[in-house]
């Protein structure tokens, strides 16, 4: 008789073996529509589950083998304790997946009003007339700075004519330049 039960067990296996093969599910698919497919096939598994039990537990009851009833029991809360534990897990998947769908929604809407701020720039930018700007700036009267002031003077001294003293300065200057560079030559002859 308990081979029977084993070949009952078996066939049931083999049958949620080939259950699980035919309905696996679409990996293309958006990941909260692969879990909607999985808690609904749990679903029916736990349905199919239950109608298997139940034929389990007639056939048991025939045959009054209660040893085999406290198993098969047994084997019946591990099934439902599993069950119930993959669909708590998939339920709190799914509200994770909600949360983070709405997280790119608003992500999304950010996304889109930073883009319309990109495009109003780009058509101010594109508005703008450097011409404008150019016909702008060169009407600006240029005020002479003091370092040009100081150029004018030195340009109009220069312009005047050299008196004595400022000849045998400027020779005098002259002397002094052609000195320092000889005196430079000569140390660097020697230290070579």
């Amino acid at each position: 008789m308990s081979f029977n039960l084993f070949q009952i067990l078996t066939s049931l296996l083999q049958m949620a073996d080939k259950h699980a093969d035919e309905h696996k599910v679409n990996t293309n698919l958006p990941l909260q529509c692969q879990v909607q497919q999985v808690v609904a096939r749990l679903s029916r598994l736990k349905h199919d589950g239950f109608k298997s039990t139940i034929a389990l537990n007639v056939w048991i009851e025939n045959w009054n083998l209660p040893e085999i009833k406290q198993e098969t029991f047994e084997l019946q809360q591990t099934i439902q304790t599993e069950l119930n534990y993959a669909i708590h897990h998939l339920n709190t998947l799914k509200s994770e997946i909600t949360t983070l769908h709405t997280q790119l929604r608003e992500v999304k809407g950010k996304n889109k009003k930073l883009n319309e701020q990109i495009s109003a720039l780009h058509k101010q930018v594109a508005d703008l007339s450097f011409e404008d700007i150019d016909y702008i700036v060169s009407e600006q009267p240029k005020q002479p700075t003091k370092v040009q002031n100081e150029h004018v003077q030195i340009a109009q001294r220069l312009k005047e004519p050299e008196s004595k003293e400022r000849s045998s300065c400027t020779s005098q200057i002259d002397q002094n330049e052609n000195l320092q560079d000889c005196q430079e030559i000569q140390m660097k002859d020697t230290s070579t």
